[in-house]
């Protein structure tokens, strides 16, 4: 209702009610047609809201114009009156009648006016029409004649409406009956938008015609009864039950839908929905003829039909779905569309369905005279509940598929066709039930039960494919075309249970859905196959296969089609083959679990057939077998020969007795397999997944073993394989057997356990371990090739032996004896480390052979006394307790190490074996540091090469001790030594030199001291050094002048020296850090390996960080300091190698210096050079004598941390040490000759540093090169200055600088060169630079270019930094000249000039 109307509706009323009495206005027109003009109207005047207004024909039929606003108590339009009534074509216009509108006659026509009326809109006659828009509002409506016309406006009824007679029509406007709608004649017409009738009561038509139109209506509920409802296109909605009696209902298209649970009721009426769509809660239709049409179709309630004739063409249809939809006596047909149903009871009526899908989801019972037929398509028929088909007919011969729950037939007759049916419960026939099956597939998911009744197979296929784990039973000896048992459940071993004897016209397969592991059999009964046995994918898991006999008794060819699967094969019951004619042929795979029989039949093997043996007694007389699978308990008691594989499975056991049993092919063990005392031949490969035992026959693989899980076991039998062995998993144990493996052995896994006592495994070629565990036990194994172990090798207390025919290769293993057999072989002991744990003969190497060691080890590490073999070793360990002997003569080649509480017995039990240190130009072996818990008892031999090629000087130490040192006769025994006596006290004889071996004595104050020793059995002591002069071998005995000495090897012999060794360092009249000429001691590396200098394990007091070793290649010291490393000279090192003699100084009185063990190194002084600690700038100046090999060095840093004066911790001294024909070094200012000269930075620019030179040597012609200029600034700039030849040249890398020494005294002179460094750094007028020439000059008209022209001082000061000169000048000119600088001396001297722009220098030689 219009909101304001409903809100000024009570005060109309309320004025109506208060007036005192109404006067009746009748029109007359007289005046014209206006409505407010008085004299129109009788008695004059224009009506109010308190009059009632009547138009009367008998007065005047003259038409109306209405004002925009008209309200009056009532309106009469009287039969006679023909004129017509209009008002104001305009929104905003309003007519009200207060009480009643009653139209008789006439026309109204209100236009866009809106039209309310409070009381009761009344026509029997006339005509009322109103444009679109605004409202009409009604309180009450009765139609009993006329026409009422209403366009595109809303229309709101607040009572009840009733139309008898005439026609009411509105249009797209919302139209609302708030009350009641009754129609009993007449039409009713809404075109269009939405109408909403009486929501809390019925809609009831009981004549006439309703028309929707394309209007979309809703009403509480419908009663319609003989009268027409044309439902249009649009949504009908009824929100309560609704009946239909002996009327039409069209519905064109749209929708209906009952609301809120409604049912709809239909009787003796028709219906034709259309393409709507059909929505209810129940659907009764009784009688009449009903055209369900082609839209969706929703009943979820209860659905009968009764005696009615009903159609659906297509669209879906949900009848019934949790009720049940009953048919009783009439036609019912679906068409195309899809059909869902709950239940569905057809009772004597006729039910057809077209091609669409039928789903009956509960029971369906067919009894009486029932006719069901499906033409086309599938059909879902109570699938989880039952058919029951008591009578009647049921014709499905046109559908494609059928699916039903239980099927339970108990009469009439039901045919099939040739669709596919599927059956997912029970099929049971009873009583006169006939039942022809599909020419296709019947699928039966429970029990066939044929208990009377007639089965028809119609050359179709049966097939029982249950889901559950409830066995299949078959009863009723039922007559199959073909027969198929289906095992879709996923349940292993589903039962077949056959009662009595079921025969199969065709073939009877027997399967699974898929390969998984799914499995049955069949339990009893017996099946006569007259066809072919299919058993495809076909599985049993258990031993027993059921009592169950399969009869073949065709009379044409018969065949066993077995599976594909090569494990798990279904295992069959007893087979029993008595044909009346034709082959009977086995072809796959095929598994007898109770047995196999024949008579009277030709029995063929496909080559490629499985044939399986699960138990049972195999009569198999005259059969030659293709390929054999075992799954039960086998016994094998005669000569049998396999064409194909032997298969054991999983549960199999094979026990072959004493015969022979020949495998052309492959054997595959995943069960047991026991060799008795008899043969197995192998042809294949042999593998095994389960349990293998050779007990005392003998087995032969051709094409080798694999052994991939379980354990195979050799016994005392032989076993041969001439392929390859692999281990991939489980163990392979060869016990006391012998195993002869003529190709390789490859382990990726698993364990291989060795031969015990007695037994022995050969392996021709390779033992390839890529992962896995080998145990040695307590045999012999034998490598042909080699020998490959990447997993676990465990030694056992057997042996490995080495005897191929060509080379080998010994890998690096814990062995408990290693032997290496054969003779001239070239045998490679692989890198790492060869452990030998037995205590004696571990290690037997053939002498014989070739061998290379190169980064090899060999330890003996039994954990007690042990023998050492007599052999050339690269690397030597023996470690854990107790000792280790030498048995004969033994080398070490590289490193020698003694561990844990070891003790190394080196010349054996009886001390008359020998063990030899080797050395030679390219190795020397050495002793590795040892523990203070392990040691080397007895004597050795030390050896150290020495070059030859040149006489020049040797220092020497020994690394042994025989009586706190060493006789100097051990030296002679290797090289030439001439000492005093002429040839006497054990010296050789003198031929052109008289001595050539000297001790150093540091006793004599500010000097040095060389002493030949008395005789050769002068002890040398424990860690001092000694001098040889090198002059050849014991071979060179009859020394000429031109001889060249050939390098030598000198043996030390002795208990090599170990633990802390203090070396014999003096201090005599005085030490200090700077060269006072004392403390110059000559020790010596006291151990049979390099040691390091930097190393902090040293013990040294008052001792000095440099050390000096003579460089016998250039006839030069080599110097290193622990403290400034970068900074070593002539090949310097932290290392000293075995053996050598150096010199180094002490520096206070009552110096120490004592090695420990802990000082050694692997590093020889000439395999690396450590620079560590660099300096941030560096200049090396090496001179080198013109054709020879002599040299020196000297070296000039910058550091932060250095100072003017001695740096012990940075400097190094160039001392004149004995044998020296060449020093070259820098000064420091207080005189010091250095070897390294360490400076701090300069940092004033243009300052010049001087730094003389010595240089002593032969006379000759030398070079000096200069080195790593580029680690200094670019503004630093060095000159040579040569004072005898006076020259000063620019320092550059890579030129050489030629110097002369001559007998004039001048030319060796400190002072003669001068190293000059100068730096350069401006503080502005980059790349600006001053220039003197020319340039030597005679000091006179000297010409000096400035940076820049200006005022500035000129100073000029000579080499020892003294100013000659100072002049202060100002000038326009860049170019300034000079004409005497006062009388300078020639010399060189440097010119600085200082201005506001900076500071600039320049050299200037004065001749």
């Amino acid at each position: 209702m219009n909101r304001l109307f409903t809100s000024i509706l009570p005060v109309i009323l309320a004025l109506v009610a208060g007036t005192a009495s109404a006067a009746e206005k009748i029109w007359t027109g007289s005046s014209g047609s206006n409505w407010s003009t008085p004299a129109n109207w009788q008695p004059a005047g224009t009506p109010t809201q308190s009059d009632d207004v009547v138009f009367d024909g008998t007065v005047s039929s003259i038409s109306c114009t209405l004002p925009s606003n008209v309200i009056v108590r009532n309106l009469s339009v009287l039969p006679s009156y023909t004129g017509t009534i209009t008002g104001v074509n305009q929104s905003s216009a309003i007519l009200t009648v207060l009480q009643e509108l009653h139209l008789s006659g006439g026309t109204i026509s209100t236009g866009l006016s809106k039209l309310k009326v409070a009381g009761r809109l009344w026509v029997d006659g006339g005509t009322l029409t109103k444009g679109a828009g605004g409202i009409c509002s009604l309180l009450n409506v009765k139609i009993d004649g006329g026409s009422v016309t209403i366009g595109n406006s809303t229309v709101e009824v607040l009572g009840a409406m009733e139309i008898t007679g005439g026609s009411f029509q509105t249009g797209s406007g919302t139209f609302m009956v708030s009350v009641s709608y009754s129609q009993s004649g007449g039409t009713f017409t809404k075109t269009a938008g939405v109408g909403t009738f009486n929501p809390s009561g019925a809609l009831s038509i009981t004549g006439g015609t309703f028309n929707c139109q394309s209007a979309a209506i809703s009403f509480k509920a419908l009663q319609l009864s003989n009268a027409i409802l044309n439902g249009g296109t649009s949504s009908i909605y009824m929100n309560g039950n609704s009946s239909i009696d002996n009327a039409t209902f069209n519905k064109t298209s749209g929708a209906v839908y009952m609301n809120n649970n409604a049912s709809f009721t239909a009787n003796n009426s028709s219906i034709d929905f259309g393409s709507s769509t059909f929505n209810a809660h129940a659907l009764t239709i009784q009688g009449g003829i009903v055209n369900l049409g082609t839209g969706s179709l929703v009943v979820d309630g209860v659905c009968s039909f009764n005696g009615a004739t009903i159609t659906k063409a297509s669209g879906n249809s949900n009848f019934a779905l949790a009720q049940t939809l009953t048919i009783s006596g009439g036609s019912v047909s679906f068409g195309t569309g899809l059909v869902n149903t709950g239940a569905l009871h057809l009772s004597n009526g006729d039910l057809s369905f077209g091609s669409g899908v039928l789903n009956i989801a509960g029971a369906l019972t067919v009894d009486g005279t029932s006719s069901l037929s499906k033409n086309a398509g599938v059909a879902l028929l109570s699938i989880g509940s039952d058919v029951n088909f008591i009578s009647g007919t049921i014709d499905f011969t046109g559908s494609t598929q059928i699916q039903t729950g239980n099927w339970i037939q108990s009469s009439g007759i039901a045919t099939t066709g040739s669709c596919s049916m599927l059956v997912n419960g029970n099929f049971e026939l009873s009583n006169d039930a006939e039942f022809t099956a599909p020419t296709s597939l019947l699928d039966v998911k429970g029990n066939f039960r044929r208990i009377s009744g007639t089965f028809n197979h119609a050359y179709g296929t049966v097939r029982m494919s249950g889901t559950s784990s409830i066995p299949y039973s078959i009863l009723g000896n039922p007559f199959f075309n073909n027969l198929e048992f289906y095992n879709t459940s996923g349940v292993n071993n589903k039962t077949i249970e056959v009662y009595g004897t079921i025969s199969v016209n065709g073939d009877l397969l027997l399967t699974n859905a898929s390969a998984s592991n799914r499995a049955m059999r069949i339990n009893t009964g017996t099946i006569s196959i007259y066809g072919n046995l299919n058993i495809a994918n076909y599985r049993c898991t258990e031993v027993n296969p059921g009592t169950a006999t399969l009869r073949f008794t065709g009379g044409s060819t018969q065949t066993i089609f077995g599976t594909s699967l090569t494990d798990g094969v279904g295992i069959l019951p007893a087979i029993y083959v008595d044909k009346t004619g034709g082959v009977f042929q086995l072809f796959g795979n095929v598994n007898f679990g109770n047995g196999f029989s024949h008579q009277n039949s030709t029995i063929e093997f496909d080559p490629e057939m499985v044939f399986g043996m699960a138990g049972g007694n195999f009569f198999l007389e005259g059969l030659l077998l293709p390929v054999i699978h075992v799954s039960g308990f086998a016994k094998l008691t005669s000569s049998v020969a396999v064409l194909g594989n032997l298969e054991i499975l999983p549960n199999g056991f094979l026990m072959n007795g004493s015969d022979a049993l020949n495998v052309n092919s492959e054997l595959i063990n995943n069960g047991r397999f026991q060799n008795m005392s008899g043969s197995l031949n192998v042809s294949g490969v042999l593998t095994n997944n389960g349990e293998f035992a050779v007990n005392s026959g003998s087995m032969n693989a051709l094409s080798g073993i694999i052994q991939e899980l379980g354990v195979f076991t050799c016994g005392t039998g032989q076993v041969n394989t001439l392929g390859t062995l692999t281990i991939n998993n489980g163990s392979f144990n060869c016990a006391s057997g012998i195993v002869v493996v003529s190709g390789s052995i490859n382990q990726n896994g698993g364990i291989l356990n060795g031969n015990t006592s007695g037994g022995s495994l050969v392996i021709s070629q390779n033992f390839n371990q890529n992962s896995g565990i080998f145990h040695g036990q307590t045999g012999t194994m034998s490598i042909g090739s080699s020998l490959n172990m990447s997993g676990t090798f465990v030694r056992g207390t057997g042996t490995v032996n080495f005897n191929g025919f060509g080379p080998q290769t010994v890998p690096a293993l814990h062995y408990n004896k290693l032997s290496i057999a054969g003779s001239g072989r070239l045998i490679t002991l692989a890198p790492g480390e060869i452990k030998i744990g037995a205590a004696t003969g571990g290690f037997n190497p053939h002498v014989s052979n070739l061998y290379t060691t190169a980064n090899n080890t060999i330890n003996y590490n039994n954990n007690g006394n042990q023998d050492i073999t007599g052999f050339v070793y690269n690397n030597l360990t023996v470690s854990r307790i107790g000792t280790k002997s030498i048995i004969a003569n033994t080398s070490v080649k590289n490193t020698l190490e003694v561990l844990n509480s070891a003790v190394l017995d080196a010349d054996g039990i009886n001390n008359n074996k020998v063990m030899t240190l080797l050395s030679s130009q390219s190795l020397t072996a050495r002793i590795e540091r040892i523990p203070s818990t392990a040691s080397i008892s007895g004597n050795m031999t030390v050896q150290r090469w020495t070059r030859g090629g040149i006489r020049s000087n040797r220092f020497f130490g020994s690394p042994v001790d025989t009586i706190g040192g060493i006789k100097f006769k051990q030296v002679k025994d290797n090289i030439l030594l001439y000492g005093p006596g002429n040839g006497l006290n054990g010296w050789d004889n003198p031929t052109l030199f008289t001595t050539n071996v000297f001790v150093y004595n540091e006793s004599l104050l500010n000097g040095y001291e060389w002493r030949s020793p008395a005789s050769t059995s002068e002890v040398l002591p424990k860690g001092a050094g000694f001098l040889v002069y090198h002059l050849g071998d014991r071979s060179q005995v009859n020394l000429q002048v031109n001889t060249i000495p050939n390098a030598a090897i000198i043996d030390f012999k002795g208990n090599p020296n170990q633990g802390d060794i203090p070396l014999p360092v003096t201090c005599t009249g005085g030490c200090l850090p700077v060269d006072n000429g004392n403390g110059w001691n000559l020790v010596a590396n006291p151990y049979a390996s390099p040691i390091d200098w930097d190393s902090p394990e040293w013990t040294k007091t008052g001792i000095s960080s440099t050390i000096y070793i003579w460089n016998p290649r250039i006839n030069q010291y080599a110097s290193y300091n622990t403290s400034n490393p970068g900074a070593a000279t002539n090949g310097g090192s932290r290392y000293i190698g075995p053996g050598q003699g150096f010199f180094m100084k002490v520096t206070q009185d009552n110096p120490s210096l004592i090695a420990h063990e802990s000082i050694k190194t692997s590093q020889f002084p000439d395999s690396l050079l450590f620079r560590i600690g660099a300096a941030q700038s560096q200049l090396r100046m090496l001179i080198n004598k013109q054709d020879s090999e002599v040299q020196d060095e000297a070296v000039l840093e910058f550091r932060h941390e250095a100072s003017e004066d001695f740096d012990p911790a940075l400097d190094a001294h160039k001392p004149e040490l004995p044998g020296m024909t060449l020093s070259f070094g820098l000064m420091n200012e207080k005189g010091d000759a250095l070897s390294v000269h360490a400076l701090p930075k300069p940092d004033i620019a243009g300052s010049d540093k001087i730094i003389p030179i010595r240089l002593k040597g032969d006379v000759g012609s030398y070079s000096i090169q200069a080195s790593q200029l580029e680690s200094f600034d670019s503004d630093v700039v060095f000159y040579l200055e040569d004072r005898l030849m006076k020259t000063i040249v620019k320092v550059e890398e890579g030129k050489s600088y030629p110097v002369e020494i001559t007998n004039d005294p001048a030319s060796s002179a400190t002072g003669r060169l001068n190293l000059i460094l100068r730096h350069n750094r401006s503080n502005s007028l980059a790349g600006s630079e001053m220039r003197v020439f020319p340039n030597p000059s005679n000091g006179s008209n000297v010409q000096v270019v400035l940076p820049k022209a200006g005022r500035g001082t000129l100073e000029v000061y000579d080499m020892l930094g003294a100013k000659r000169v100072a002049k202060n000048i100002e000038t326009t000119q860049q170019t300034i000249q000079l004409d005497a600088i006062d009388n300078l001396a020639a010399g060189t001297y440097t010119l600085v000039w200082t201005s506001i722009e900076g500071r600039y220098s320049e050299l200037l030689t004065v001749k």
